[in-house]
């Protein structure tokens, strides 16, 4: 990466009426230097693995519940028996 930074600190065009090509330039150029680091790729990497692992998790629980409900389902057995009445009306 070109270690001359001047770019940063001259952004606007004469008057404020915009930003000059060369900063639009630098800011790509930092950009896709960064995207080359390790230690970045490296942190997006496990951050995609967190990611993909949390999904699974998150599959497999659905997957339960869903196994689960069909169960209910299929037995009949959806809702839990009425308690006694204790009113005095039986």
């Amino acid at each position: 990466m070109d270690p001359d930074c001047s770019w940063m600190y001259n952004r606007n065009s004469p008057g404020r009426a915009g930003m000059i090509s060369e900063f639009t330039e630098g800011v790509t150029r930092f950009i896709n230097h960064a995207k080359t680091l390790d230690f970045l790729t490296s942190r997006e990497k496990k951050r995609e693995e967190d990611i993909a692992a949390a999904k699974e998790v998150e599959n497999k629980r659905y997957a339960t519940l869903q196994a689960q409900l069909t169960f209910l389902f299929e037995s009949g057995n959806i809702l839990p028996p009425c308690p006694a009445s204790s009113d005095g009306s039986d």
